[in-house]
């Protein structure tokens, strides 16, 4: 998962969206709109989702170890779950915020 967000990180554009979530997998798309976004990640498996639709100057990287915990408070968290922190901004809010996706995989799209 680290290889994977560090591409994410250098490939990622300046505005990200989620593209579609079906429950078990989530499509996150870079630029400036949706209809004109080009696919870069999926994450397959997810069991939690805390971030905004629409989502700035993102850096993607693995939770800490407090932070999983305060995820692992809110949704079950098996030993293969990968928790990813997402430090981004928001269109209401200029200040970084961190967001959480848990997820068993992702993979460039």
């Amino acid at each position: 998962m680290l290889e994977l967000l560090e591409k994410l990180n250098a490939r990622c554009g300046w505005d990200c969206v989620v593209k579609s979530y079906d429950g078990w997998r989530l499509c996150i798309s870079s630029g400036l709109s949706v209809d004109y976004a080009t696919p870069l990640a999926i994450f397959s498996g997810v069991s939690y989702l805390s971030c905004p639709m629409e989502f700035s100057h993102p850096r993607f990287r693995l939770a800490s170890t407090n932070e999983r915990k305060l995820v692992g408070r809110l949704v079950f968290l098996d030993e293969y779950d990968n928790v990813v922190a997402i430090e981004g901004e928001t269109a209401a809010n200029a200040d970084p915020q961190v967001y959480f996706i848990v997820a068993q995989s992702g993979d460039l799209a």
